[in-house]
């Protein structure tokens, strides 16, 4: 390919280090994934794999403003985390778009992509987060709890119930 590199991966890197360590973005991990179908999104990739380089793609610019997301005033202001169920899930699931991620992250005071959400607990949603609605609506309409750790969705009928308990955690009822 023309205007672009081969690098190898190093020890413990994910996509998003090699999008913000090529392009300065982690935006750039769909430019990457696009380039190299190798590479695995939720994974660390293997020690010296090659992965190419577009020099002519230029990431957009990313605006970390300090001041941390203003939370939803709405009855639920926040997504309990289910078992297994991560941040790239939860945003999937609440925002329709991993695209969010960064902004729930802030809300949460989360510093790692890799960061195990604690199930039952509750996580802040934020109002300015980047939403696609038409994904966000086929998931609430379907009753679809979006959890890739554990290789299925949850899928809200019922047989099979989330319910708040008085303690404000969740179960689920199989």
């Amino acid at each position: 390919m023309q205007n672009s590199k081969y690098i190898k991966t190093k020890t413990d890197q994910t996509v998003f280090d090699l999008a913000i360590q090529e392009y300065g973005n982690a935006n750039a991990i769909f430019q990457l994934l696009a380039d190299n179908s190798s590479l695995l999104i939720d994974a660390i990739q293997p020690v010296n794999t090659n992965v190419l380089i577009s020099l002519n793609f230029k990431a957009a610019k990313e605006n970390f403003d300090e001041a941390k997301p203003e939370v939803r005033k709405t009855t639920k202001d926040g997504e309990y985390a289910l078992e297994n169920q991560n941040i790239f899930d939860i945003c999937l699931q609440e925002f329709g778009t991993i695209e969010a991620i960064f902004d729930f992250m802030t809300a949460n005071n989360i510093e790692g992509l890799n960061y195990g959400l604690i199930a039952n607990a509750r996580y802040k949603l934020p109002v300015n987060a980047k939403t696609d609605n038409l994904i966000k609506t086929q998931y609430t309409n379907a009753g679809i709890k979006v959890v890739t750790g554990i290789g299925s969705n949850y899928r809200i009928t019922e047989e099979n119930v989330i319910r708040k308990t008085e303690e404000g955690t969740i179960r689920i009822i199989e």
